[in-house]
């Protein structure tokens, strides 16, 4: 029984741990020599606080947010552009 209250009592994480994941993606996304982008269907700055931070930003070269499904053909768009370059 003690166990299971000990258990109870710990914090619990607000979302799923990530993190170890994020960093792994984040490492490979730094080799790639190619552009990079990252698309969110929503707006994730109008969202809670703990979606405004991404590790795959930190490697992208171009960051679409909030343009909902329309985000696709500007992210393709974009990306033809930047391999063109």
């Amino acid at each position: 029984m003690r166990l299971l209250a000990e258990k109870a009592a710990r914090p619990k994480p607000s979302r799923p741990d990530s993190r170890r994941t994020s960093i792994a993606i984040l490492d490979a996304l730094k080799m790639f020599p190619g552009p990079i982008i990252e698309l969110h269907i929503s707006n994730i700055h109008l969202r809670e606080a703990h979606y405004h931070n991404s590790y795959v930003s930190l490697a992208a070269t171009a960051i679409i947010a909030g343009l909902g499904s329309r985000g696709y053909a500007v992210a393709v768009k974009a990306a033809v552009d930047l391999c063109a370059q």
